[in-house]
């Protein structure tokens, strides 16, 4: 599985299904993808088509890609409110 290439489209449709996980109410979401350069190239570019660089977290190993978003980042404009 490491070696297998993900398409844009696969990525898109989990990365909405996280956001409806989000939107429902759950505090944490994360999905996984086997590591490869260029997986990791198809990630950050759907991420940056469907605008959300700056909400999801990625990081990653030698064996997976890890996409997380969690409701406890606030937008700096609310942060600066408390």
């Amino acid at each position: 599985m490491k070696d297998k290439t993900i398409e844009k489209r696969t990525v898109i449709k989990k990365v909405e299904k996280m956001e409806k996980e989000i939107d429902d109410g759950e505090d944490i979401v994360w999905i996984n993808f086997p590591y490869s350069e260029s997986n990791l190239a198809v990630i950050r570019s759907s991420l940056k088509e469907l605008g959300l660089c700056r909400d999801i977290r990625i990081s990653f190993d030698e064996n997976d890609i890890f996409i997380q978003k969690d409701n406890f980042l606030m937008e700096k404009e609310n942060a600066n409110n408390y």
